[in-house]
């Protein structure tokens, strides 16, 4: 392990008697309710896509063109780069001079502007190639659809520059412990292409070409709300390109394993997306809504948990606190079950109720529902896995071991792709679903046993008896949002927006109202751990105004 990978995630407190455990709440907190917001006004987007174009050869065309810049952004940006980039900047910022940090800071800002121009460049030159290479025969053929695929492409391509810049700079905001505006900032993507989509639509040729410009626009945004924080915390642009500064060289140490592993994450979307794109009109489309509803668990819950977790990792491996790694470790695991099990089996069991209330309107028809639902069903299966992957990758770049999740993420990818062609022929869009569900929790079951080896333990019989109340809380969940929404379905017509609404809303607030009963009978102590932390919370908020 690097000297910078050691000193990364110094917790210095901002409020007076506040402890390590309760900044990570906050910060927790802030990034959830951020991201919560984020993930709400992004199916507010999707909820207007789908008005607008429903599962069409519109928005199959849109779905193609958004991948390739959103492959490159991960690879350029918000992956590689942002997990390479934070713990070199944080080493600079504790153990040299904010100056050498910010020069840093200005010579990886620099190079990225050089290696942006140019992708930028030849991927706008050579968009017809790079769609070709990622449809299948009979979308090549579709002339029209084809054609339309490579304008937004063009129109969309010059996101991926102001996403990286993003990327970057909320790697600076987040290495000063600053948390809000990064966390906002996705805000401005859903935000801006509601408003094209609904402002734009009826003066252009094609509608889809809104929302195309909405996507360019909202990662212009996503750049420039960022841009005061960081600027107030003392970043001033220089034009500094080098390559010989050691913490250039450190950085791109680090991203090699993490982009390869990322480049085969990236790969098996663009392989989903082509084997799509030879089935029925509007197959991609299905599974983008219904990954859509997918990652608001996955996002707010999930991904939150293990943003705040990496740098308590970092710090425990760096004071040899294993003991303490073990427990933390163990806690966030135990979370991300505790909250994305039964949303998995809710997700499952109200499929058709949520997408008929969320999408099901003027161009989005029964049969779109019924093709999102079976991707939805089967997407679901993964959903525990896709967190826990998430979490324990965290873990070992904290460990300084970024080929074992690389490798480990190939062959899980490898596994997608095998089970794509045997499950397609049977299950077609179901099939693509089930086997990324699949591949997902194998991904985190081997990297599971990795930490448990790696560590020598992490409590496995806890977690295991854990998470068996969780599955038994789990099928009282779902039984019970079986049995309120089929009661309400054929008591009521809810094919009515009023009523649609009445069904969710009952089968979700009755679901969880059981599903915390019987956690509190069976004794779990996730439940106990989140009573305590909102009665906490509630005690603070009246001290204060009090």
């Amino acid at each position: 392990m690097t000297e910078s990978q050691r000193d990364m995630g110094e917790f210095t407190p901002e409020i007076a008697g506040e402890t390590r455990g309760e900044r990570i709440a906050r910060f927790t907190g802030i990034v959830m309710l951020a991201t919560l917001l984020s993930r709400v006004l992004g199916l507010a987007r999707e909820v207007v896509i789908a008005a607008y174009f429903g599962a069409s050869g519109q928005y199959d065309a849109f779905s193609i063109a958004y991948t390739i810049p959103h492959f490159l952004r991960q690879l350029l940006a918000e992956g590689a780069l942002s997990t390479a980039f934070i713990p070199v900047f944080t080493y600079y910022l504790t153990k040299k001079s904010k100056e050498e940090a910010w020069k840093l800071a200005n010579i990886v800002f620099s190079l990225l502007v050089i290696v942006l121009l140019i992708v930028l460049a030849v991927g706008i030159l050579f968009a017809p190639l790079l769609v070709r290479g990622l449809t299948v025969a009979n979308f090549k053929n579709d002339i029209e659809k084809l054609n339309l695929t490579i304008s937004l492409t063009r129109i969309m391509f010059p996101f991926l520059g102001f996403i990286s810049l993003a990327a970057l700079t909320m790697g600076m905001l987040n290495s000063h412990q600053h948390f809000l505006w990064p966390a906002i900032a996705p805000i401005m993507l859903s935000i801006t292409e509601i408003i094209f989509i609904v402002v734009l639509s009826p003066s252009l040729g094609n509608p889809i070409y809104a929302a195309a410009l909405g996507v360019l626009v909202g990662g212009m945004g996503q750049w420039l709300i960022q841009v005061p924080s960081v600027v107030k915390r003392g970043f001033r642009f220089k034009f500094i390109p080098s390559l010989d500064h050691p913490g250039i060289k450190e950085i791109l140490r680090l991203m090699g394993p993490v982009a390869l592993g990322l480049a085969v994450t990236q790969l098996n979307i663009l392989v989903d997306r082509k084997l799509a794109s030879g089935l029925i009109e509007g197959s991609i489309s299905a599974m983008q809504y219904a990954t859509r509803l997918i990652q608001l668990p996955y996002g707010v819950f999930g991904i939150a948990i293990s943003t705040v977790s990496l740098p308590l990792f970092a710090k425990q491996v760096a004071e040899d606190d294993i003991s303490g790694l073990k427990d933390s470790l163990s806690e966030a695991i135990r979370l991300i079950f505790f909250i994305l099990l039964p949303s998995a089996v809710g997700l499952m069991v109200l499929r058709y109720p949520l997408i008929r209330l969320i999408f099901q309107r003027h161009l989005f028809t029964p049969q779109d529902t019924a093709i999102t639902a079976i991707a939805l069903f089967y997407y679901s299966f993964g959903l525990f896995g896709y967190g826990t992957v998430h979490l324990l990758n965290r873990l070992f770049y904290a460990l300084g071991d970024t080929k074992s999740p690389m490798i480990i993420g190939a062959f899980s990818v490898g596994l997608n792709i095998v089970l794509n062609l045997i499950l397609i022929g049977p299950m077609k869009v179901g099939g693509l679903a089930l086997a990324t569900s699949v591949a997902g929790i194998v991904n985190m079951l081997i990297l599971f046993w990795l930490a448990q080896h790696r560590l020598k333990g992490i409590g496995l019989r806890r977690i295991m008896f854990a998470i068996l109340k969780m599955v038994l809380s789990s099928l009282a969940l779902g039984l019970t949002a079986f049995l309120i929404s089929t009661g309400l379905e054929a008591l009521t017509d809810t094919s009515k927006l009023l009523f649609s609404m009445i069904q969710v809303a009952t089968s979700l607030l009755g679901s969880v109202a059981v599903y915390v009963t019987v956690s509190i009978i069976l004794k779990g102590e996730e439940i106990y751990q989140i009573i305590r932390l909102v009665k906490n919370k509630l005690h603070s908020l009246r001290a204060r105004t009090s």
